[in-house]
């Protein structure tokens, strides 16, 4: 399968003209990635321009779709065995662990009522400080998990709530930095839902499996 003609870029190595854009290179703008794209096509007469946004959006779903994906995993940092206070599952470990958590939380300021207040001030007065407010506290998480003592039993549920985090935070950087990477921001948009009914399918699982282990349900 043909993958477009190939451009070459530092060092001298060349890449296929319409890979997917990595992070934190000059080719992760999504913007861009998609423009080159529209152009490959058509000049190498694959596709005719797209006459209107409805037309862009339907003939190019897969790439935009492929995009989301690549955003998520970009996003998702957090592997086995990056928490490295493993303890026992006692319910003593777990309310230490439960305990910790809260505090860190609350320490860093975040909330659910605080975000979007924040996503609604930069929607309607271009106001960023709060949103990057919110993106500091998410950072203050993120940078001091690892001195949280986790429950064997609980490690899968907190590297999927430091994940959704990440991807939150990657979300809110997106939006802000729309003027450098329109479609970027317009992917990102489209996951401000499902990544908040993730933090709070995770956060529900987290309480449940706690009442079940202290044998309230």
């Amino acid at each position: 399968v043909s993958k477009g003609p190939e451009r070459p870029v530092s060092g001298g190595m060349a890449v296929p003209f319409n890979q997917p854009p990595q992070a934190g290179s000059p080719k992760g703008n999504y913007t861009d990635y998609l423009t080159r794209k529209i152009a490959n096509d058509v000049i190498s007469g694959r596709k005719e321009a797209p006459k209107s946004t409805s037309q862009l959006l339907e003939e190019y779903q897969g790439s935009l779709s492929s995009l989301e994906s690549r955003f998520k995993e970009e996003a998702y940092v957090f592997r086995d065995g990056d928490l490295k206070n493993i303890t026992g599952n006692s319910t003593s470990s777990i309310a230490r662990f439960i305990f910790s958590l809260s505090s860190l939380v609350s320490r860093s300021g975040l909330s659910s009522s605080s975000t979007l207040e924040a996503l609604k001030i930069f929607a309607y007065k271009q106001d960023p400080k709060p949103l990057e407010k919110v993106i500091g506290s998410i950072d203050y998480i993120l940078g001091n998990f690892s001195s949280l003592p986790v429950p064997a039993d609980y490690e899968s549920l907190f590297l999927k709530y430091l994940n959704i985090l990440s991807l939150k935070k990657e979300v809110y950087r997106a939006l802000l930095n729309y003027k450098e990477d329109s479609l970027r921001a317009v992917v990102a948009s489209k996951l401000i839902g499902e990544t908040d009914k993730e933090l709070e399918d995770v956060s529900s699982a987290i309480q449940s499996r706690m009442r079940k282990d202290f044998g309230k349900e």
